[in-house]
């Protein structure tokens, strides 16, 4: 409750109740805040009844539904209570003077300023002597305008402040920043002590305390609760709000976090974080201001921050992912381009240096010894058709042109054939079938996955021979990779790749993820590698998953 405190003392007479009624209605739009529509409703009620003195209260929020009938001495000790917590509490409207008016002749009344059943503030008039109907009426009128007056401005105050969590979502995509304004912003809102935006781990099946706001936020911070226990944990199970205004005496509410944290839980409120239409998270809200139980308006309200809070922790998640993403192809990028820049240099680059010396061999020999001639022409014919196969091939990688006209099975015989002409390990291709054409993303993908097997062989295997088999079965193609080199160690690769450069190995995962299929690796010193692709064929619709094994 709020107020507004005013004590007045009236020695003329009540004045006709129209007039004052009709001044009041003209005045009242006038009034921009709680404040002013309280002092004019206590000027107008005090003019009209004749009263000695009065005060008018307001609470921030609706304190308690009207009950039927409530008898005044209800209203009395309510404002009792009120007067006697006024002093200090920032919840109040302008608290000029905490203390309650002197008693007067006549017997107090008290009149509710109310809304839609809810009870939104007090007129407490004193000394008020008997009133005609017609003015009764009139201060009916008058308490239940400046209800409705209260009640607006509450919702135009909760109406800003969705609106300025709207704008904090459209100010920034940072994740940290944007939860600690839309908590912050919660806890105002709610009146509340502390308020914490808690995560869903779907592995670990916890709940993590990821941004608390309030006292205890430093001991909280990044806690960890599982999803079977307290208030919270049943929210995230149950995708359903919960009130807890008497915590000790509700079994869902666990003692653990108070204790962790030297904060003291009153009541609770929280509810779920709904994330393309599953939990995601909890938020919470503890200890309404003034000793005052959360309502349903609170969980409504809660509720619609819950939802902007999920919109936020969606895209910003969304905007992270695509940073990375972004990130992770501009590494794959730069790994192309050293490898295209390495196997230039060890590749066309040799040929045509060696070129260029045989040229220069042969100038003096046109001199010295023509005879020799027809036989270093030969060698400078088969370097240059070395250095001819080794640029298109890596054309070939860079752009399979057959694979778009003729298909995966074409495209991978006509790879390894190139690769035979130029490479001293035995490269050969085994296929059962696999000729027809499937979707071009994933003919793409275990194209890509195929290069990226053989150019592992060429590199670092030390393999004699390499096979490529490729073998149509029901519902999909099996496409396996087999070299007899001498093998690696998976796990330790691939523990490493957040120190090396290279990300081979988690590249052709991703690629085969991507299409809906399946990626075995085994390797082992000494026995060499197998890597086996599981491709759905055209029409399959099944999602397979990936792994590495040693």
């Amino acid at each position: 409750m709020g107020t507004v405190v005013t004590p007045v003392t009236q020695s003329q007479a009540a004045a006709p109740s129209a007039p004052h009624l009709m001044a009041y209605f003209r005045a009242l739009p006038a009034c921009e805040t709680p404040d002013a529509a309280l002092r004019l409703t206590l000027a107008g009620a005090l003019a009209m009844t004749g009263a000695a003195s009065g005060a008018a209260l307001a609470a921030v929020s609706p304190a308690k539904p009207l009950t039927a009938g409530t008898p005044d001495g209800d209203l009395a000790a309510q404002i009792q209570a009120t007067w006697a917590a006024a002093a200090g509490d920032p919840a109040f409207f302008a608290p000029a003077d905490p203390a309650p008016p002197e008693s007067a002749p006549h017997a107090p009344r008290y009149v509710p300023l109310a809304a839609g059943g809810r009870l939104y503030g007090l007129l407490s008039l004193r000394g008020v002597p008997a009133l005609d109907p017609a003015t009764a009426d009139a201060l009916d009128v008058m308490a239940a305008a400046t209800g409705r007056a209260l009640q607006m401005s509450i919702n135009l105050d909760e109406l800003r402040g969705l609106y300025e969590v709207a704008t904090a979502l459209n100010s920034t995509l940072e994740l940290p920043v944007l939860l600690k304004v839309i908590v912050k912003r919660t806890t105002a809102a709610l009146r509340s002590e502390a308020c914490t935006l808690m995560l869903l781990d779907e592995r670990t099946q916890e709940l993590v305390f990821e941004i608390p706001v309030g006292r205890a936020e430093n001991a909280l911070r990044q806690l960890r609760m599982p999803l079977s226990q307290g208030i919270c944990g049943w929210v995230a199970r149950n995708a359903r709000p919960a009130i807890v205004n008497d915590p000790r005496a509700d079994a869902r509410f666990h003692t653990s976090v108070d204790q962790s944290s030297g904060f003291v839980t009153r009541n609770a409120l929280a509810v779920p974080l709904i994330l393309r239409g599953r939990v995601g998270g909890v938020v919470e809200v503890l200890n309404k201001l003034g000793n005052e139980p959360y309502s349903a308006h609170d969980v409504e309200l809660l509720t619609t921050l819950a939802g902007q809070a999920a919109v936020a922790l969606d895209n910003a998640q969304l905007y992270t992912s695509l940073q990375t993403e972004h990130e992770r192809l501009l590494a794959a990028e730069e790994q192309v381009r050293k490898e295209l820049a390495r196997d230039l240099h060890d590749g066309p680059a040799q040929r045509l240096a060696a070129i260029c010396m045989e040229v220069e061999i042969l100038r003096k020999l046109l001199v010295k010894d023509p005879t020799r001639l027809p036989e270093e022409l030969d060698a400078l014919e088969t370097l240059a058709r070395k250095a001819n196969r080794e640029v298109r091939t890596m054309q070939f990688q860079l752009r399979p042109v057959m694979l778009e006209t003729r298909g995966l099975r074409a495209a991978v015989e006509y790879y390894v054939n190139q690769l035979r002409e130029t490479e001293r390990i035995a490269f050969t291709v085994e296929a059962a079938g696999c000729e027809d054409r499937l979707p071009a993303n994933i003919e793409q993908a275990a194209f890509g996955i195929v290069q990226e097997a053989l150019g592992n062989i060429r590199k670092h295997s030390g393999a004699n021979n390499a096979t490529v088999r490729m073998l149509e079965e029901p519902g999909h193609w099996r496409i396996t990779i087999v070299d007899d080199g001498h093998g690696f160690d998976v796990a330790a690769v691939l523990r490493s790749y957040e120190t090396r450069g290279s990300l081979g190995l988690l590249n052709m995962r991703e690629r085969a993820q991507a299409v809906g299929g399946q990626l075995d690796l085994a390797s082992a010193a000494g026995q060499g590698t197998t890597v086996t692709l599981v491709i759905p064929s055209a029409g399959s619709q099944h999602t397979m998953s990936s792994e590495v094994t040693a």
